[in-house]
């Protein structure tokens, strides 16, 4: 599956509150910056996901608020909680992107004698 498609089933554009051709649009512009972060594809996918649910809990947030955005009449507990799960869906592709791209480190030294050996672990 290529990464806009990907993106897209993860984050649709209702979710923003945008149409078709600007979420397509925000995909390609997030797909495009996600190359300058990582030469890792799926470091760039993670990354791109973090920021579209930063862009969808910003979204919602306004809801919350009383903000323009929100459509229609909604239950304040139940766009509450999808606050809270598109934050921890954030939190994850963010963690994720970091696990990705951070080079691992040693654990843990041992000191010889006279010399210091290192212990990578996992």
């Amino acid at each position: 599956m290529e990464p806009a498609e990907y993106l897209a089933l993860r984050v649709p554009a209702d979710a923003l509150g945008l149409s078709a051709a600007q979420h397509a649009a925000l995909l390609d512009s997030l797909l495009d910056e996600a190359v300058s972060v990582t030469e890792n594809a799926a470091a760039r996918r993670a990354w791109a996901l973090g920021e579209l649910y930063g862009l969808e809990a910003a979204f919602i947030s306004r809801q919350l608020s009383g903000g323009s955005g929100a459509e229609g009449s909604f239950s304040y507990s139940d766009v509450s909680a999808r606050l809270a799960r598109v934050t921890a869906d954030r939190d994850a592709a963010r963690a994720e992107f970091a696990r990705l791209t951070t080079p691992d480190t040693p654990r843990g030294a041992v000191r010889g004698s006279g010399s210091v050996k290192i212990v990578v672990e996992g």
